[in-house]
C-alpha cells in the first residue's frame, strides 16, 4: 500500500493555514489579556497556561511556516546540514517543552485542588522549579543527542525535520526518547487527568464537598480539554514511528515521518482555543468584541472602542 503523498500534503496545507490565523489572533487576545488584568497572572494555575500560549505561538510563527513551504513546495527551504541540525533541535525541543508542561500542569492541577496549602508553601520547588525544567531540560537534550551524539545523518530535503535526525532511528537512544520525553509526557497527563476527575466526581457526590467541584470546575475542564487534545494530536504519531522501530514496517514509517508528524502543528494551533475553555472572563471580552463588530454603530464612533474588552470582569479565586 503507498500513500498518495501529494494530495496529502496539499490537505494539510490548506487545514494548518485555516487555523494559522485564527489560532495566532486567540494568542495575541488571551496574552494582551493577561497583562491586562493583574488578577488572572496571579493565579498559579494560569501560569503553565501563559507559558504554554506564549511557546505554542512562537512554535506557529517561526517554526510551522517552514513546514508549511515543505507541504507546499515538497522541499525544505534551506537544504544544508546546518539547517536541518537547527530545525530538528528547535522543533523537538518545542515539542517536547509543551508535552512536558501539559504533563506538568495535570500534575499540579490535582495539588492546587486537593493539596493547596501544602503546594503554596513549596512554591519554589513544586511550581517554578518544574515548570523551569520543563524548557531547560528538552532543550539541552536535544543539542545533545542531536548535534553532539556520534552518528551518521542522511538528510532528506523533501522530509518534515529533514527525514529526522541519525540519534531516533537507533533502537536504544530512539526508544528511549520516544518513550520518556514524547510517551511518558502523554501517560503522565492522562493519568493525572483521570485521577482527577475521578476523585472530584467520587468527592462531588459526598455531602459538604460539592464546593470542591463548584470551585474547581472552569480549572478541571480546561485540564481535559488540554490534555485530550494532545493525547488525539500525539498518539497517532507516537505508534506510527515507535513501531518501525522495533519491528519493520513501511507503511507505519512512511505515515510517522509524511503524515503524523505534521499533527504536532495542530497542538500548537489549537492549544489557545482549548486554554479558552479554563478562561471565562477572556471569552466573555471576546464575544463583546464579536457582538460590537456585528452590531449597526454610528459613523462617528472611534473604531478603537471596538477593540477594548469589557470595562469590569468577574474574577473568580
Amino acid at each position: 500500500m503507498t500513500l498518495d503523498i501529494s494530495s496529502i500534503y496539499s490537505a494539510l496545507f490548506v487545514i494548518l493555514l485555516a487555523i494559522t490565523i485564527p489560532s495566532i489572533i486567540c494568542s495575541i487576545y488571551i496574552v494582551y489579556y493577561f497583562i491586562r488584568f493583574q488578577e488572572l497572572r496571579k493565579r498559579l494555575n494560569n501560569h503553565v497556561i501563559l507559558v504554554l500560549i506564549l511557546l505554542s505561538f512562537i512554535h506557529v510563527i517561526t517554526d510551522m511556516p517552514i513546514a508549511l513551504i515543505v507541504l507546499h513546495t515538497g522541499f525544505v527551504p534551506i537544504q544544508t546540514t546546518s539547517f536541518c541540525l537547527y530545525w530538528a533541535v528547535y522543533n523537538y525541543s518545542a515539542c517536547v517543552v509543551s508535552l512536558m508542561l501539559m504533563a506538568y500542569g495535570c500534575v499540579e492541577r490535582y495539588f492546587l485542588v486537593f493539596h493547596r496549602v501544602f503546594f503554596k508553601k513549596h512554591l519554589i520547588l513544586l511550581h517554578y522549579g518544574p515548570i523551569a525544567f520543563c524548557i531547560i531540560y528538552p532543550t539541552l537534550l536535544y543539542i545533545g543527542v542531536i548535534i553532539i551524539y556520534p552518528c551518521q545523518n542522511n538528510f532528506d530535503y523533501t522530509k518534515y525535520a529533514c527525514g529526522g535526525p541519525c540519534y531516533q532511528f537507533e533502537p536504544g537512544v530512539g526508544l528511549f526518547d520516544w518513550f520518556c520525553d514524547v510517551f511518558g509526557p502523554v501517560i503522565v497527563g492522562t493519568v493525572a487527568t483521570m485521577i482527577l476527575i475521578i476523585r472530584i466526581i467520587v468527592q462531588k457526590h459526598r455531602v459538604g464537598q460539592r464546593a470542591i467541584w463548584q470551585r474547581n470546575r472552569k480549572m478541571v475542564i480546561q485540564l481535559a480539554a488540554l490534555s485530550t487534545m494532545y493525547i488525539a494530536v500525539w498518539i497517532p504519531d507516537i505508534i506510527s514511528f515507535v513501531i518501525p522501530i522495533i519491528v519493520p514496517n513501511p507503511l507505519a514509517l512512511d505515515l510517522a515521518s509524511n503524515v503524523f508528524c505534521y499533527f504536532e502543528y495542530f497542538a500548537a494551533l489549537l492549544c489557545p482555543f482549548a486554554c479558552l475553555v479554563g478562561l471565562p472572563e477572556v471569552r466573555q471580552s471576546m464575544r463583546q468584541i464579536f457582538i460590537r463588530f456585528n452590531t449597526i454603530q454610528p459613523s462617528s464612533q472611534n473604531p478603537v472602542e471596538f477593540l477594548r474588552p469589557l470595562p469590569q470582569c468577574a474574577f473568580g479565586k
